[in-house]
């Protein structure tokens, strides 16, 4: 399977220097930002859609590999993000959809 390089570099690597921990569970073992919308499925590259999970997802392991077997809800990872910037989870997914040229109401 071959990866999609993220549109938005700059923010990935501020977002990594920003996150010490898993925003899931707070683990400091192996992290990765994470897409709670997936970039294959168009996901953006924007804050509400990101979250540093730890990992690493390619063997299934740790919160982003829960994340990939669809064992954590979309809507619990929404509220994670939203906590963070802020916002109600609903406001994340809304922006992430609106990202992807979704006419979101």
């Amino acid at each position: 399977m071959q990866k999609v390089k993220p549109r938005n570099p700059k923010l990935i690597r501020e977002f990594r220097k920003e996150h010490d921990c898993c925003e899931k569970c707070g683990s400091h073992v192996l992290l990765e930002v994470a897409h709670i919308t997936g970039k294959g499925a168009g996901g953006p590259d924007i804050r509400e859609n990101i979250l540093m999970l730890c990992g690493p997802a390619c063997m299934s392991q740790g919160c982003h590999g829960a994340d990939h077997r669809g064992e954590i809800p979309k809507e619990e990872l929404y509220e994670i993000a939203g906590r963070r910037e802020g916002l109600a989870g609903e406001e994340c997914r809304i922006a992430t959809r609106r990202a992807m040229g979704y006419d979101v109401c």
